[in-house]
């Protein structure tokens, strides 16, 4: 079983791209760190053809999934 690696400068740079995204507030280091750990690692493990970590909420909210619920019997 192979395990992702993403090198802590990456998941920095994802990081702090976050942070000036989201207008550059206080107090939000551990949750702009999560988030670029969340996507680097699921990024990395797609790479290696399988799906170890959960799909993060940001991207699950893009999924292209038509929903069936909706549609008329």
């Amino acid at each position: 079983m192979r395990t992702p690696s993403v090198p802590e400068d990456r998941i920095r740079e994802r990081a702090y791209s976050l942070w000036q995204a989201d207008g550059c507030p206080d107090g939000c280091a551990n949750r702009h760190w999560q988030q670029a750990e969340a996507e680097l690692f699921y990024d990395a493990d797609q790479d290696i053809g399988k799906s170890t970590f959960a799909t993060p909420p940001d991207r699950a909210a893009n999924n292209d999934t038509p929903d069936i619920s909706r549609r008329r019997a």
